[in-house]
C-alpha cells in the first residue's frame, strides 16, 4: 500500500509540475499564426479557433482574423517570468484565452502556453502558418 501511495504522489506531482521555458529571449512572433491546440481540462476546444489567423505586431497589438473580420487585441511577454498575456474583446472564443499564460515551449514555428494558475488546466498552442 505504501508503494502505491508513493507512486501515486510522484505521478501526481509530475503531472502538476509543468516545466517552463528556460531561455529568456524575446519572442519573435512575426508572420501569421493559428491555434493548433486548445484544451480546457479534458475537453479539446481547438475547433473553436478553426479559421482564425493571428498576426502579432511588435507594438504589442495583434489582430485575429476570421472570414475577413478583424478582432484587435493586445499581447505582452515578460521574459523575466515567462508570462505571455493575451487581451481581446473579440468573440467568446477569443475572450476565453484572455489571461496570463506561462510559456512552456517556444521555437521558430510553435509556442506552447499553459494557464498560469491552478484553477483550470488549460493549454494553448500557436503554430506558424
Amino acid at each position: 500500500m505504501k508503494n502505491f501511495l508513493l507512486a501515486f504522489l510522484l505521478l501526481s506531482c509530475m503531472m502538476a509540475c509543468k516545466k517552463k521555458e528556460q531561455t529568456k529571449k524575446p519572442l519573435d512572433l512575426s508572420g501569421s499564426w493559428y491555434v493548433s491546440f486548445y484544451q480546457v481540462g479534458a475537453a479539446d476546444h481547438t475547433s473553436d479557433f478553426s479559421g482564425y489567423t493571428f498576426s502579432f505586431n511588435t507594438d504589442s497589438s495583434f489582430v485575429a482574423t476570421k472570414n475577413g473580420v478583424n478582432y484587435p487585441g493586445t499581447w505582452k511577454y515578460s521574459a523575466s517570468d515567462f508570462i505571455f498575456n493575451i487581451t481581446t474583446s473579440g468573440t467568446s472564443s477569443l475572450q476565453n484565452i484572455n489571461e496570463d499564460w506561462l510559456l512552456i515551449l517556444k521555437s521558430e514555428t510553435e509556442i506552447t502556453l499553459d494557464e498560469d494558475s491552478t484553477v483550470n488546466d488549460e493549454e494553448l498552442h500557436f503554430r506558424k502558418n
